[in-house]
């Protein structure tokens, strides 16, 4: 006879304890003892949260630093603690909770949250999907100067963040991943009802007209959905990895019927090529093609989008070519591409001025990067998977505002030094080389980045045997990665003078750890120097 399952009844904190966890989120250390007053309407508030730590958690978040006792008596006395509970999701009052926290963001804020509802439940996020979508509607402030639209994102997520409506929030150099609590997704598809739809079944027909937004988190029955019928619409997505548009019939729709779309997403598509009716979209700033890997060719018209910022055609390895006219493309900021090419148009992309961002991705067929062009905008660059790529030249004169590169899997790649009198001109922030085996030391111009290196990241680089003594006199570096680099044998002299840095990782070498931890000496209690995945991941989170 199976023996039975013991159960369990879970019951809510106490009050006193839920009183802690209240106080916590919702003053500095030792702060609440200055506000009385305030703690005792906040006891009140606490009795109606139900013992619920997520509810505590993002009430008292969003009242932190907030001493206009109105404010708190106003969360205290909303009626929506009053609404009636209609299902078992709304267990409790968290639901309650979390909308009184989402009447206490600012206005700017409150949008951009209600856009999480086009993604399914536990979706894990990455911030450069949610910053476009943000950022093709206008959502985010123009950025001040010597900044982009991500740092704005970026700032947004902190917010959300710090009233826990995100968490698991992981750094990863060159953007975040995040995920969402499913009652804090619930709370943000009933603030998003109209305007927002996760297509899982059919839509009224009386809603039809205040949809905004579109998501397809499946692709069954595409040929019969009635896009056309959607005539406001400004947004079409495919947000789960691996399932895109399958049909001819509603990409024809789309492009034909959906004049005011801002942000149209076939990522995972199954297209061989695009309508010509592509280049009507007058309003579209986002285009993603991602990894449509039967796209052999696009039409021209794609050129006729003068509005689109963002044009992502990574993974389309069937490309047989880019289109002709991408100079007339010019709002572009950020471009991705694959491509069977053996040169890219240099001299269409060098008249990309606005261009910030360029991601280049399998070009196999690419031996060589930017010749002589110019890219005076461009901060971010990206050049993963091509295995004949010989020549990448970097430099101040190239490429005079980059900020982070990413280099990965470039089997024949030799960095290009640049002139010798423009070596400390480089300011580089985030620098990522990955399998590149022939790397023997890192190139001259990384001196140039000693008063902006913020993070390093080199794994997988057989050949490197050291690091420059230039480490040690970064002023701003705050993150140093170091993995299957087997041939590294010793860090930088003086490695313990980088007072900034908070994780210092080498995986998998316990002798060069040995070494790293005795050159740390009296500063290593501050840094992070760990072979443990989980600690690292731990101190991100």
């Amino acid at each position: 006879m199976m023996g039975t399952i013991p159960s369990h009844i879970l019951v809510g904190l106490s009050l006193e304890d839920s009183l802690l966890v209240f106080v916590k989120w919702a003053f500095k250390e030792g702060e609440a003892k200055k506000y009385p007053h305030l703690v005792d309407i906040g006891r009140d508030i606490v009795k109606k949260c139900g013992g619920i730590p997520l509810a505590l958690r993002t009430l008292g978040s969003s009242l932190f630093s907030k001493y206009d006792t109105d404010e708190w008596e106003c969360v205290r006395d909303n009626q929506i603690w009053n609404c009636h509970i209609r299902n078992a999701e709304d267990t409790g009052n968290i639901l309650h909770a979390l909308k009184l926290s989402y009447y206490q963001m600012p206005c700017y804020l409150k949008e951009c949250f209600a856009l999480f509802s086009l993604y399914p439940k536990d979706h894990a996020f990455d911030s450069f999907d949610i910053a476009s979508l943000w950022r093709a509607h206008n959502l985010l402030p123009p950025p001040i100067i010597n900044q982009t639209m991500k740092y704005s994102a970026n700032q947004f997520l902190f917010e959300l963040l710090s009233i826990s409506f995100l968490q698991d929030f992981i750094d990863y150099g060159i953007g975040f991943s995040f995920k969402m609590h499913d009652l804090v997704h619930s709370c943000a598809a009933r603030i998003a009802l109209v305007e927002c739809k996760l297509v899982t079944d059919s839509i009224e027909g009386r809603r039809r007209v205040f949809v905004r937004h579109l998501s397809f988190p499946e692709n069954k029955g595409l040929d019969k959905f009635p896009i056309q019928r959607f005539k406001k619409l400004r947004s079409i997505l495919f947000p789960t990895a691996g399932i895109g548009a399958n049909s001819d019939a509603f990409l024809v729709a789309c492009t034909s019927s959906c004049k005011h779309l801002r942000f149209l997403d076939l990522s995972d598509s199954t297209y061989e090529t695009l309508p010509q009716s592509i280049g009507k979209l007058k309003h579209l700033r986002y285009l993603s093609l991602e990894n449509n890997r039967n796209l052999k060719r696009l039409p021209d018209s794609i050129c006729n989008l003068v509005m689109l910022e963002m044009l992502i055609l990574s993974g389309c390895t069937e490309l047989d070519t880019l289109p002709k006219g991408l100079r007339k493309l010019i709002s572009l900021q950020h471009l991705e591409i694959t491509t069977k090419q053996f040169a890219l148009p240099d001299d269409e992309i060098a008249n990309l001025s606005s261009l910030q961002t360029l991601r280049i991705e399998f070009c196999n067929n690419l031996e060589s990067l930017f010749g002589e062009i110019k890219l005076p905008a461009l901060k971010v660059l990206c050049v993963a998977n091509c295995r004949n790529l010989k020549s990448l030249p970097l430099d101040i004169e190239h490429v005079p505002a980059l900020e982070t590169l990413l280099v990965d899997n470039c089997d024949t790649l030799e960095f290009s030094e640049g002139c010798e009198d423009q070596i400390s001109d480089m300011r580089l922030k985030v620098l990522t080389i990955v399998s590149l085996h022939q790397l023997v030391t890192l190139p001259r111009w990384l001196q140039g980045s000693v008063n902006t290196l913020q993070y390093l990241s080199i794994s997988s680089c057989n050949n490197l045997v050291a690091l420059p003594q230039c480490l040690s006199a970064m002023n701003c570096l705050k993150t140093i990665c170091i993995t299957g680099c087997p041939n590294i044998m010793s860090l930088p002299n003086d490695i313990h003078c980088l007072n900034t840095l908070e994780r210092l990782e080498i995986d998998g070498y316990p002798e060069l750890l040995r070494k790293s931890q005795q050159e740390v000496g009296e500063a290593s209690h501050t840094h992070n120097t760990t072979d443990e995945p989980d600690e690292v991941e731990e101190e991100l989170e």
